[in-house]
């Protein structure tokens, strides 16, 4: 309301006949109040703070222009004011704006309706909590926005609304003038100055040779002065204008002049701020809308004013007009400030069975009925208190305080509506004196009496079944009827109930061990059922156990493990030889050192196999040979079969006990026997001659069965390649030097390539 009232002020001075005083203030705030960059002189630019020189060395915007409108707006209403340094806009800590100089153009009063503006900084939305305010206008009235050049329209809603942009000035909400206040110019050899009215009046005498900006240059007379813009001033020297010079304050009719620098400002108190005019005096001070802070209106709300945040928060206005953080209530916020005795929404128990609720305004409504009943400050429970219901035929529960059912409690007799009653239990019997058996109903009441067929005693007929007589309940229970005529209570069988009375051998389902392989099964009438076979062992009268007893098992090629008497493995023992058919014994080889001689080219470990397997044929020797060879990649090791043994010799005698004892490096005899059963032929080895002499064999194993390195005479498929590698064993020893005596690869004489020399070789049965 004080911006409007600012306004009906500002309308009123102009009515009185005030012109004067209203165009400069209303030029001064066009000055000083910037929207976009061409509300500012060339060389100045639009910031928050009000127009402001650039900075040299970087693009300027600000044309000077009159009728430009871009940039950002001042909003409609109340917030159209926040660009109005008399009430809390950016202008109102501007710089003085530099004197804007055009050329004489005519005056022309154009405006372009603008897009609707976005909210200024430091205004709020309006809150939508708060009661919403009355019209603010009359439909159809227009106003001009104090220290711009926008007109305000009132909308049909009664509230002002933002539209067009003057330009040159706004007076009575409309657009006036020819010109923008303290704007310079030339007209001819005459300097120009835009009055506070918009218009243009000379403004001293013409120019002695030319006028450029609104000022005189060239010739003058010395000790005239001119104002070069509001706040500089020029002297004529020796006949020619000095360089323009700052004024203390401001610059008025060529002389410095005033007590501040025009579109300055300052706050008188905590609501009102003083403008510094375009003749550098103060203007009278103006009532901020909210506060007045840093030479500045500012804020969004009165000072010591306060609202409501939510309904348990207030917030509090503070000397900058800003709103402070929100500090909770101990009860409730009303009308912007903490009051009542009770938080909004909460409840409290009226009695037992009524509760209050706290309303808005944080005091207790009228009490309401709860359906059950009200406990610790709450609607709870599930039944009414002191009502009760049967829990069961014979017990009942009554309802709590606080509307929980209580623990349930035993009826003398049995529990009817809820509640108990009855004369007697419900299922209990009695006799009367005409010897009937009643019944005791669910409703706790005797029924009709029934004759017996026999006595009625101890509330029941006799004579259900025959004095002395039993009879089977379970296949190892029975019942004997006492001497009232009733079933006596189950009584355990030594085995089995069988034909109405105890008999049998056994307990049926019973098992029993019949062997350490068999079992029996106690049948349902108590005798042992014929021996049955386990799968694996009988273990503590039941078949159990992992295998059968006594049997074998081979854990490996050379171990074996034996089933104990409970059906387990026991550990597993190693063989002799080996383990063949699950138990350790023997599957003798052939080895023997071959009759022949060979060079190195023995067409490879295939072509070896072949002359082995020849020679044994030959022999009579049964089953399948391969060579004692490596080629650097193939080797007994990783061709051989190794579930055998012993090995033996054409003549029977053993030279391992099996694969592992063969490679160990000892061997228990040389192989030093032919597969004729005669001896070895004499070798002619190239190398290694001192070595091995004639008792060489061709080898390349190591005495694991491994590669001895390399590929001897090209993998035995070359014996012309001079310096060409070679293995020898030698057939005469029992040590390592059996598979792996010296190796060589010297000389590069063709005539004398060391793969040319004769050896035998070692044949192994698979």
């Amino acid at each position: 309301m004080r911006h409007r009232a600012l306004a009906c002020l500002l309308s009123c001075l102009a009515l009185l006949g005030c012109s004067e005083l209203l165009s400069l203030e209303l030029g001064r705030l066009e000055s000083a109040s910037c929207i976009t960059d061409d509300d500012c002189a060339p060389g100045r630019r639009c910031v928050s703070s009000g127009c402001s020189d650039c900075v040299p060395g970087t693009p300027c915007e600000g044309s000077g222009a009159a009728g430009s409108a871009s940039g950002p707006l001042p909003a409609s209403s109340d917030t159209a004011d926040s660009n109005n340094p008399l009430l809390g806009g950016p202008g109102s800590s501007a710089a003085p704006e530099a004197t804007r100089s055009v050329t004489a153009t005519p005056a022309t009063d154009d405006a372009a309706p603008l897009p609707p503006p976005e909210p200024p900084p430091g205004h709020e939305p309006p809150d939508p909590t708060q009661p919403e305010s009355p019209p603010d206008c009359a439909v159809g009235a227009q106003r001009c926005v104090t220290g711009t050049r926008y007109v305000e329209a009132c909308s049909e809603q009664g509230a002002w609304e933002l539209g067009t942009r003057c330009n040159f000035a706004c007076e009575r909400g409309q657009c006036v003038g020819e010109c923008l206040a303290g704007d310079r110019q030339c007209n001819d050899l005459v300097p120009q100055r835009c009055s506070d009215e918009s218009t243009w009046v000379d403004d001293g005498a013409a120019c002695a040779s030319s006028c450029e900006a609104g000022a005189c240059q060239g010739p003058c007379v010395t000790g005239a002065t001119q104002c070069t813009s509001a706040t500089e001033r020029s002297s004529c020297v020796g006949g020619q204008w000095a360089q323009p010079e700052p004024c203390p304050n401001a610059c008025f009719d060529g002389e410095c002049s005033g007590q501040c620098v025009p579109g300055t400002t300052s706050c008188t108190s905590k609501t009102e701020l003083q403008i510094c005019s375009t003749a550098g005096e103060w203007l009278p001070t103006q009532l901020c809308a909210y506060a007045c802070s840093n030479s500045r209106c500012s804020g969004s709300c009165q000072p010591g004013s306060g609202r409501c945040s939510s309904a348990i928060e207030t917030l509090t206005c503070n000397e900058q007009g800003e709103w402070s953080s929100p500090t909770s209530c101990e009860f409730a916020c009303v009308e912007g400030a903490c009051a009542g005795e009770c938080s909004p929404g909460q409840t409290r128990c009226a009695d037992e069975r009524q509760f209050e609720e706290c309303d808005e305004a944080g005091r207790w409504g009228a009490p309401q009925a709860c359906p059950f009943a009200c406990s610790e400050d709450a609607c709870t429970g599930a039944c009414v208190p002191g009502q009760t219901q049967c829990n069961s035929p014979a017990t009942v529960q009554s309802c709590t305080s606080q509307g929980r059912w209580g623990a349930p409690s035993s009826c003398s007799f049995t529990c009817v509506g809820n509640a108990c009653g009855g004369v007697c239990a419900p299922g209990d019997t009695q006799c009367t004196p005409d010897n009937q058996m009643q019944t005791c109903d669910s409703q706790g009441q005797w029924g009709p009496g029934q004759d017996c067929a026999g006595a009625c005693v101890a509330g029941g007929c006799t004579g259900g079944c025959s004095s002395g007589s039993t009879r089977c309940v379970s296949p190892t229970q029975v019942q004997a009827c006492d001497a009232s005529g009733q079933w006596g209570g189950p009584t355990p069988c030594e085995y089995a109930c069988v034909g109405n009375a105890c008999g049998g051998a056994c307990v049926p389902g019973e098992t029993m061990c019949e062997s350490n392989t068999s079992a029996s099964t106690c049948g349902q009438s108590g005798t042992w059922s014929a021996a049955r076979a386990c799968p694996f062992a009988c273990v503590f009268q039941a078949c159990g156990g992992q295998c059968v007893p006594s049997t074998y098992e081979c854990a490996d090629d050379w171990t074996e493990h034996r089933c104990n008497d409970i059906g387990q493995w026991d550990n597993a023992t190693e063989c002799s030889n080996v383990c063949v058919g699950g138990t350790c014994g023997q599957k003798p080889k052939t080895v023997f050192v071959s009759s022949k001689l060979y060079t190195g080219d023995l067409g490879g470990l295939s072509g070896a196999d072949a002359k082995c397997q020849a020679l044994a044929s030959a022999a009579g020797l049964p089953g399948t040979f391969k060579s004692w060879l490596s080629d650097g990649s193939d080797s007994p090791g990783s061709r051989f079969s190794m579930d055998a043994g012993p090995y033996v010799l054409v003549d029977g005698t053993v030279i391992a006990d099996n694969w592992w004892d063969l490679t160990d490096g000892i061997l228990a005899a040389p192989i030093d026997v032919t597969e004729t059963g005669g001896s070895p032929p004499a070798a002619t080895p190239r190398r290694c001659i001192e070595v091995v002499g004639t008792s060489a064999v061709w080898s390349g194993t190591t005495a694991t069965g491994n590669p001895w390195g390399g590929a001897p005479c090209h993998a035995w498929t070359d014996d012309t390649v001079p310096g060409d590698h070679s293995a020898y064993g030698d057939w005469s020893k029992p040590t390592d030097a059996w598979t792996i005596a010296c190796s060589s690869s010297g000389g590069i004489d063709p005539s004398d390539p060391p793969c040319g020399g004769q050896a035998a070789l070692y044949c192994v049965e698979q």
